[in-house]
This record gives structure tokens, sequence and C-alpha cells, in this order.
């Protein structure tokens, strides 16, 4: 689906829906492999576009992701699910952002899914160094310490991480790779991977309290997988589906 095609459904869904937003700039966020996403007041708009030149993500695909989403942010609460960083920087509590609705576009089948917008830095712009743009690369130690030190006075929550030891912050991906597979593991799926682009940092400064919020499961919602078809996604289904 090409860009002017994707603006003018866009343009049009929010001028249909417009009462069902709060009134604001609508801005674009973020055009991944098959969704596009933007924002619009309070509100996240998806829109699963499908991959250049094939039809968009099939609707039992994106439903099957909300199901997921949303076992996985009641997981999360339940089990306070918390994610540790290294270097004895500190635990501090992850949870995952509903999806509240699903709308679909009749022509040309485009499925919207509708979330909270998440007003907050993700952990790639607060991890991220200037030195290298991936860093997972292996760069000096030094070198990579004072660069992190040095970016520090303008973002509080590096600040706050310096303070608690956390100087290499290249070194948190495998942290994050473990809170992917709890919750893959915990809700018996395979391709949850969120990574430090679709977690956003919720820092408040004046009580230093920090929480990592997932706003995306998935690099592409195709990814996403049941890992095999026992009871609990039977129970799921008959719940929520009415199927056997």
């Amino acid at each position: 689906m090409g860009t002017e095609q994707l603006e003018g459904i866009v343009k049009k869904f929010v001028t249909e829906r417009q009462s069902d937003f709060a009134p604001a700039h609508l801005s674009k966020i973020d055009w991944g492999r098959n969704s596009a996403v933007f924002r619009l007041g309070d509100k996240a708009l998806k829109f699963y576009t499908g991959d250049i030149d094939q039809l968009p993500v099939a609707r039992a695909q994106v439903e099957f992701y909300q199901d997921v989403t949303n076992l996985a942010a009641k997981l999360a609460e339940e089990t306070d699910l918390q994610i540790t960083l290294p270097q004895g920087a500190g635990s501090y509590p992850v949870r995952i952002n509903p999806v509240e609705e699903l709308v679909e576009i009749p022509e040309p089948g485009l499925v919207v899914s509708v979330s909270t917008f998440i007003e907050s830095p993700s952990a790639m712009t607060v991890f991220k160094t200037t030195i290298v743009d991936d860093p997972r690369r292996v760069i000096p130690e030094g070198k990579n310490s004072y660069d992190w030190q040095q970016h520090s006075e303008v973002n509080p929550v590096r600040q706050f991480l310096l303070k608690r030891g956390l100087t290499m912050p290249h070194q948190v991906h495998p942290y994050f790779d473990q809170i992917d597979d709890q919750l893959n593991r915990g809700l018996g799926v395979e391709g949850i991977f969120a990574g430090l682009s679709n977690t956003k940092m919720l820092f408040e400064p004046e009580t230093e309290s920090l929480k990592f919020v997932i706003t995306d499961l998935c690099l592409e919602v195709t990814n996403l997988r049941r890992e095999n078809d026992d009871q609990y996604w039977r129970n799921i289904r008959a719940e929520k589906h009415g199927l056997p």
C-alpha cells in the first residue's frame, strides 16, 4: 500500500470517527513493514497495511494479536512482571499497553487498532549512545561509558540510572530479551519480541520511580503464533469466541 493511498484512508477514517478521539493534530509516529502508527490526541492508531504490494493483514491475525496483548497485560499485572538491569542498577515493573478496540475499514479491508498513546521516550532512545547506532556492537568500555555519561545531563532517566551504577547501556539488551522469553512461555506463544524500540520508559523525577511499558509485542504482527494448540488456548477461544 502506497503512502498516498494510506494517508487518504487515515484522513477519511479520522474524519468519520472524530468524535471518538480527543481533538488533536494527527501525527505519524512510525511505519513498519506491515503497519503504520499515528497519534491522534491521547490515542495511538495502528493501521495494519500489510507488506508493500500485498493485502492488508488479516483480521483474524490482528484479533489474535489483540488477545495475546491483553492477556500479556493481565499476566504482567498479576505476576508483577519486573526487569532487572545489569550492574546492580535495580529492578523495575514492566507493564503491557492493552489494545482497547479493533475497527475494520471495509474498503480496502484494513484493520485499525486503538490504544492509549504513551507520552514517554522509548528505551532505545534512552539507552542509545551517540557513538554507534547499534548498542549491541562491541566497543571499548571506557569510550562507551564516557559517551553515556557525557550526554546524560539532558536525560533525567540516564541520570537516574547512572546514579545506580549503569554505565554500560549497551549491556541491557539480554535483559529485555528475558522479558520476551517470559511472556512467550507464560502465554504459550512464539514471536513476542518487543525490543527497546517498542518499550517506553515512564520516569517520575520527583519520586524517582521508573516503569517500563511495552507498547507493541512484536516487530511484525504476523510473527506471532501459538506454540501449540493446548487446553489454554482452547479455553481462551471458548470464552471469547464461543469456539470449541
